[in-house]
């Protein structure tokens, strides 16, 4: 007796042709994973075309939480620079820092829409903010920089609003999406009186 594959693989005849290896991610509840992902081939013992879950699992979380990590490099790269952010004006280097950030920000939230969405946004604050503190740290032993409270606050900010403009763009998004009218029915609101 098998089991009922989330892929559509129930034994009836859906269109697959016998012999055809199906590989997929199902919707995994610790992962919090809304997408079943398959790849089939007709190739019965593996081989190229065939992926595995693993495979499957492995870019899921790249292509959600690499682009975090990514910026994370790009940012702590950007500290070992001597001198970066003289001779920007009065402000700038807070603007700069918020900027910088708010990309940390947007990225930490690609990667909990994408893969993470049982991970709460604090969790995602705090990572950004702790991260920020550790960068300014981090710059108290390069040469000709220094650690500063304000480009921290300014970090914090940043993450803050792009978690919080990613989350409000996204969720409207996802309110629109398979509906022409957006989140909205064009009768709801509306009542109807007895008719004769």
């Amino acid at each position: 007796m098998g089991s009922e594959s989330p892929c559509g693989d129930d034994g009836e005849d859906n269109g697959i042709p016998n012999g055809t290896t199906i590989s997929c991610i199902a919707q995994m509840p610790r992962l919090n994973l809304k997408r079943s992902y398959c790849i089939s081939s007709t190739a019965s013992s593996g081989g190229p075309d065939t992926v595995s879950g693993f495979d499957q699992s492995v870019k899921a979380w790249v292509f959600g939480w690499g682009p975090a990590a990514l910026w994370a490099a790009v940012l702590f790269l950007l500290s070992e620079i001597e001198g970066l952010g003289r001779g920007l004006p009065t402000g700038g280097d807070k603007l700069a820092h918020g900027g910088l950030y708010f990309m940390l920000g947007l990225s930490l939230a690609w990667g909990k829409r994408r893969i993470g969405a049982g991970v709460p946004g604090l969790l995602l604050l705090l990572m950004g903010v702790g991260y920020g503190a550790l960068d300014e740290w981090h710059q108290s032993f390069v040469p000709g920089r220094y650690s500063s409270v304000g480009d921290w606050v300014a970090d914090s900010a940043g993450v803050m609003l792009g978690l919080v403009l990613f989350s409000r763009f996204s969720s409207r998004s996802r309110d629109n999406e398979g509906s022409p009218y957006g989140s909205t029915t064009p009768n709801e609101g509306t009542t109807t009186t007895g008719s004769a």
